[in-house]
C-alpha cells in the first residue's frame, strides 16, 4: 500500500561556554504521488487507495 511519512526531528543543543541554548525541528515529508484515476485504470483497493492519497494531498495544499 502507499501512504505519506513524516518524521518530525526536534533538536536542542548548548553551549558550554556562554550557557546558550538553541532549539531546532528538521521535518522529513515523503508524499505518496497524486495519481490520475482515469489514466491509471485502477480498481477495487487500489482505487480506494489512489482516491485517499489523491484526497489528503489536496488538503496539504489548503
Amino acid at each position: 500500500s502507499r501512504s505519506h511519512l513524516l518524521l518530525m526531528l526536534s533538536l536542542e543543543g548548548h553551549d558550554k561556554v556562554t550557557s546558550a541554548v538553541s532549539n531546532g525541528t528538521l521535518t522529513l515529508c515523503d508524499l505518496a504521488g497524486s495519481e490520475r484515476i482515469s489514466k491509471t485504470e485502477a480498481e477495487g483497493q487500489r482505487l480506494v487507495e489512489a482516491a485517499a492519497i489523491n484526497k489528503s494531498l489536496s488538503a496539504l495544499g489548503q
